[in-house]
């Protein structure tokens, strides 16, 4: 029987080089990146999670939208960014967040 954290390690050996694994928040990572995706599980009960790109306030994200838990889901994404490095900041506001993954384009 394959279990779930299985299929996840499956899955993300695929796509290891445009992933990266958030354990908690708050999180910060520099980087050159073109535009970037948060992918993370949306459901009743869930928090509010502030995104900074350089410091400066680009978003907020509530993961409370949803009556029932939806899986893996594009919760944000960028505008393109320039070119060079940038400083990537996630901080929750309120509640607990999780965050399944980053995508780096």
């Amino acid at each position: 029987m394959v279990t779930g954290i299985e299929r996840w390690k499956e899955y993300f050996n695929d796509y290891k080089d445009k992933y990266v694994l958030i354990a908690m928040l708050p999180w910060s990572v520099t980087l050159e990146a073109h535009k970037f995706s948060i992918i993370a599980p949306q459901g009743m009960g869930q928090g509010i999670m502030e995104v900074l790109i350089d410091g400066k306030h680009v978003g907020e994200v509530s993961f409370d939208e949803r009556q029932e838990i939806k899986h893996q889901s594009v919760v944000f994404t960028s505008n393109k960014l320039s070119k060079g490095k940038h400083e990537i900041q996630l901080k929750n506001k309120t509640r607990m967040v999780a965050i399944d993954a980053i995508i780096i384009q």
